[in-house]
């Protein structure tokens, strides 16, 4: 019953924890590193950075749902997906 505790549900918690709070994480730092990109007192170059910073989050994390929602219609759909190897492997459910 232990060993269950730590490892089915300590996954769980993981991944709750890095999606449910990670996206949103990345995704203020993006809007941070936007807003910090139209002050005045900067530099230009500094400000191509923070926009290039701040895009590139928002980017990531748009991978990241578009990936977890694949993952969701593809097993909605009969297929199943496995993690085994990269890239990830999509099969028919037999």
């Amino acid at each position: 019953m232990i060993e269950w505790l730590l490892g089915e549900l300590g996954l769980i918690l993981a991944f709750g924890v890095l999606f449910g709070a990670g996206l949103p994480t990345l995704f203020a730092l993006g809007v941070r590193a936007l807003a910090g990109s139209s002050d005045a007192a900067k530099s230009a170059s500094s400000r191509r950075w923070l926009r290039v910073t701040a895009w590139t989050l928002f980017a990531l994390a748009v991978v990241v749902i578009a990936a977890a929602l694949g993952l969701v219609l593809a097993s909605s759909l009969g297929y199943t997906v496995s993690f085994n190897q990269w890239p990830p492997a999509v099969a028919r459910k037999h």
